[in-house]
């Protein structure tokens, strides 16, 4: 039994702990290393930790982030060959997800919309409207552009890779 909860918190300050001096090697998007050591990045995710704090997120708050690399993960990590099949397979992997959170918010502010511009809600319907708009933009968006632009300009990088490589 463990005196200790298995957070990532706890295995960040036992690695700060026990192996500050280490080398801490993480390779990037571009293929390149980045070298730090596990003291140096435990600064730097408290440095992070104070920043979302001064922005109003408090310890046990959800933070999201965006897949954004959901299609290179498919293809180098998956083996997914490049082409329209891993764009499409990309595309309804995230489709759930991105549906079920665009979902949710909008039967949220459907009420506001609905109620129109009655009085006391002079500015949450407009409001409502306009968040409603862009969400259906961004979830457009995150389903037909931005694999569209993945697709074009992949084989754009994988032409001029080859041209160099020769």
């Amino acid at each position: 039994m463990m005196d200790y909860p298995l957070t990532l918190s706890t295995i960040f300050r036992r690695a700060e702990t026990l192996y500050a001096g280490r080398e801490l090697v993480t390779r990037l998007a571009d293929k390149s290393l980045q070298r730090t050591t596990y003291g140096d990045f435990a600064v730097r995710a408290r440095r992070l930790a104070r920043a979302l704090c001064g922005l109003g997120i408090q310890p046990g708050d959800r933070v999201a982030t965006l897949g954004w690399n959901h299609y290179q993960h498919l293809e180098e990590q998956e083996g997914e060959p490049f082409g329209p099949g891993l764009v499409l397979r990309g595309a309804m992997e995230r489709l759930s997800p991105i549906l079920m959170t665009a979902t949710a918010t909008a039967l949220a502010l459907v009420p506001l919309v609905a109620a129109g511009a009655i009085p006391g809600h002079e500015i949450e319907h407009p409001m409502a409207i306009v968040i409603l708009c862009g969400l259906v933009t961004s979830t457009m968006l995150n389903l037909l552009v931005v694999p569209f632009i993945y697709l074009h300009f992949g084989a754009r990088r994988r032409r001029t890779e080859a041209v160099t490589a020769q």
